[in-house]
């Protein structure tokens, strides 16, 4: 009896336990498969939004390059596809089945001026309902795809500098490239490390010339590098600024045992892709209707058309460019079919104009500081610029990225040469002059910086994106996920 009670007791005991239980594992199991429904939709929405980010990108390539410029130029809704208008489209129907609306527009949210901003809302059955509602808006910045070169996560990177193969700095030269990217688009292994000292020789009264002691190219980490082959610095450095790291070989890359890929300075992958050529057929369309009153002197530089800007038979001669000569133009366009020497002379073709050298292009000797400097002109600091300084937050005009600032230099705008680009001394009121290009540059050979010679790149976005190119093409410059619209 007293057994049979005691069973009893701990039957109803396991039963009130189970009654307990039973809701708990099954609460538990609910808001566990809640949760993955949950996510699923999420990530699902993720990709629909994504989808309609690359289904824009097509439509305003459709559009055309003349009506991507009406649109940058606040050309009106008339100028937008049906499909990504201002004001939002319709819901479109994605490759999946999954649906998404879309607009687009210019200055807003922090769009450059070259950018346009596409928003790609994914739209979703309500839980439990057919009625579709938003669920994921992500926002990407598009822009016309010119000098860049696309990562192997399919992001593009627009260039200050693109070179057909590692620079050469010699002995006591210089080579400075901020606000933006310098890419080498060979197979050669880049030794960066060769150019630690090249500013030493930068001295002004024992001070170094911007503050800053050997080549930013190596010491300093910056700016960001890229290369399908080997670069290589000086591992042994130490740390150039207060709180950067101190590197040690080797990276993590494809190239194991070289010190190549931090991902955040050096960039070396096999799979990195270079935009192709220049447009210099269209360039020179626009130098014939630029102006140059006085061309510039060899035995064979007449223009094309006299007083204007395409010297189509200089060949292997070379057309000097010195005091007194001037261009204009809208835009102002130079085409050298052949080689050239710039010396005692400014050039300014930004934004949209070009200085093009198909054959061999020298800058300098120059000796008249006077004749080099221009007036003070824009430039733009690109919104990217942070990133060139991955290790030193104290950079030259930090908090200034996006901003129109006021300069002076030598060279303004775009700069391609087909060949080889040799840089020589200029006078200016500091030791050694420096060459200053602000803008973008193209290099198809050799760019070779002489003894006691330096050049200063200032990289500027509107140059870059108002480059032409014989094929149009849009890349996205940012993209990320906001609060669903």
């Amino acid at each position: 009896m007293k057994e049979s009670g005691q069973v009893l007791l701990i039957a109803v005991f396991i039963g009130l336990l189970l009654l307990v239980a039973i809701p708990v594992i099954v609460l538990v199991n609910t808001t566990g498969i809640m949760h993955h429904v949950a996510s699923a939709k999420r990530d699902k929405g993720t990709a629909i939004a994504e989808e309609g980010i690359q289904y824009a990108i097509q439509a305003l390539k459709d559009n055309g390059p003349a009506k991507w410029a009406s649109i940058l130029a606040g050309g009106g809704a008339a100028n937008y596809p049906a499909d990504c208008p201002p004001t939002g489209s319709a819901l479109i129907m994605g490759a999946d089945g999954g649906q998404f609306k879309l607009a687009c527009s210019i200055g807003t949210n922090g769009a450059q001026p070259y950018e346009v901003r596409v928003l790609s809302t994914a739209y979703m059955p309500d839980t439990g309902q057919a009625t579709l509602v938003p669920t994921r808006t992500i926002q990407a910045f598009l822009s016309k795809k010119t000098l860049a070169v696309t990562l192997p996560s399919g992001y593009t990177a627009s260039l200050a500098a693109r070179l057909a193969s590692p620079p050469s700095v010699m002995s006591s030269g210089n080579l400075y490239v901020g606000w933006g990217p310098i890419a080498v688009t060979s197979n050669q292994s880049w030794m960066v490390q060769d150019y630690t000292d090249s500013l030493n020789a930068g001295l002004v009264g024992g001070t170094p010339i911007f503050g800053w002691g050997p080549s930013q190219m190596d010491s300093k980490q910056n700016p960001r590098k890229f290369s399908p082959a080997n670069i290589k610095g000086d591992g042994n450095l130490p740390a150039p600024y207060a709180g950067s790291q101190q590197r040690s070989g080797p990276y993590p890359g494809p190239n194991a045992g070289f010190p190549v890929s931090d991902n955040k300075e050096y960039w070396a992958w096999t799979s990195l892709g270079f935009s192709g050529p220049v447009d210099t057929a269209t360039y020179v369309t626009m130098a014939n209707a630029s102006s140059c009153p006085n061309p510039p002197m060899c035995g064979n530089c007449a223009a094309s058309i006299p007083g204007h800007c395409y010297f189509p038979s200089v060949g292997s001669d070379t057309a000097i460019f010195d005091t007194g000569f001037t261009v204009t133009g809208s835009p102002p366009v130079i085409v050298v079919d052949g080689n050239a020497q710039i010396k005692n002379v400014a050039m300014d073709v930004y934004p949209a104009g070009a200085i093009i050298v198909t054959g061999n292009l020298n800058l300098g000797p120059a000796t008249d500081p006077t004749a080099l400097t221009p007036a003070n002109t824009p430039y733009h600091i690109p919104i990217t610029a942070p990133l060139e300084y991955p290790y030193f937050a104290g950079w030259n005009q930090a908090g200034n990225q996006g901003q129109n600032q006021m300069g002076s230099e030598n060279l303004h705008g775009f700069v391609y040469v087909g060949q080889s680009l040799t840089i020589d001394t200029c006078a200016t009121n500091s030791t050694p002059g420096f060459w200053k290009l602000m803008g973008v540059l193209a290099v198809d050979g050799l760019l070779q910086v002489k003894t006691g010679s330096g050049l200063i790149l200032w990289y500027d976005d509107i140059a870059n994106h108002n480059v032409l190119m014989p094929t149009f093409a849009l890349m996205i410059d940012s993209q990320n996920e906001i609060a669903t619209q």
